[in-house]
């Protein structure tokens, strides 16, 4: 139970910080067995009932964005402004390049993903390893972006961005930021970027926490229970780490994340060489 404890923890605080969620909690559970505990894998429903945290954070934190397109949707319907119809086209056009993008992720979940899974690769330490170090590449990169007009999504770049939400099934690989690093290298402005590689992201953790997460919450109450403090104090520290995750990306200082990564890198490598 208490490995259960830090794995909520862990991928609660972890899937807010571009660092891979996933490949931290392997980390921990190869540091846990290299130091005697019973590390039990994490169970596939546990996995997706942890995405209820980041959906109630990602909800709270684009409040403001998406209520404010909302009620200006409804006013200028009611109140028959000219606006209205543009606002309308801009909303259903990102519907749209959304569907896009969730549609080429969707195609390799069900090709790369199945690969990964029955050859072994997503539990290889080796794997999370090269997944990692592509991850610190990436946000590495960022040091030599440039401040040049920020540049509107397309179609082509939305399905280029589905394409890398595909490829962070890999082990190791942060999908929210090599997302985002690529939405920067196309060109696309820090928030909308930061905005839309969320909005990629959230219909398929509303499939995944309401289709496994929640039936497996029903199925296993007592390990709910027993990680329900855990998991609503690792909720409000991943919110404000969220914050302070996207005020670096702002500065443009991802790179210290990047910097970051070797050390779970070095530590990953340190237990299997060991």
């Amino acid at each position: 139970m208490i490995s259960l404890m830090l794995y909520a923890i862990v991928q609660i605080i972890i899937e807010m910080v571009p660092v891979s969620s996933s490949g931290h909690v392997l980390v921990m559970q190869h540091f846990l067995a290299w130091n005697g505990w019973q590390a039990l894998p994490m169970p596939e429903w546990y996995d997706h009932f942890l995405h209820g945290p980041t959906l109630v954070i990602l909800m709270i934190y684009f409040s403001k964005d998406w209520l404010g397109v909302c009620t200006y949707l409804v006013r200028g319907a009611v109140r028959k402004t000219a606006s209205w119809w543009r606002m309308a086209r801009v909303v259903g056009r990102v519907v749209m390049y959304v569907c896009l993008a969730d549609g080429v992720t969707a195609c390799m979940y069900l090709t790369f993903k199945k690969w990964l899974d029955g050859v072994g690769v997503s539990l290889s330490p080796w794997a999370v390893i090269a997944g990692m170090a592509v991850t610190m590449v990436l946000l590495l990169s960022t040091l030599l972006l440039n401040n040049d007009a920020p540049k509107k999504i397309s179609r082509g770049k939305a399905l280029m961005l589905g394409f890398v939400q595909g490829c962070a099934f890999f082990p190791g690989v942060s999908r929210f930021g090599s997302t985002y690093v690529i939405a920067r290298w196309l060109g696309i402005g820090h928030r909308r970027a930061f905005q839309f590689s969320f909005a990629m992201f959230v219909p398929f953790i509303i499939v995944a926490f309401a289709g496994h997460g929640v039936p497996g919450m029903l199925h296993n109450w007592d390990i709910v229970a027993a990680v329900l403090v855990p998991c609503l104090c690792a909720t409000v520290l991943a919110y404000t780490t969220f914050d302070g995750v996207e005020r670096l990306a702002a500065c443009g200082k991802w790179y210290y994340l990047g910097l970051y990564m070797l050390l779970p890198l070095l530590l990953m490598m340190g237990m299997v060489l060991r």
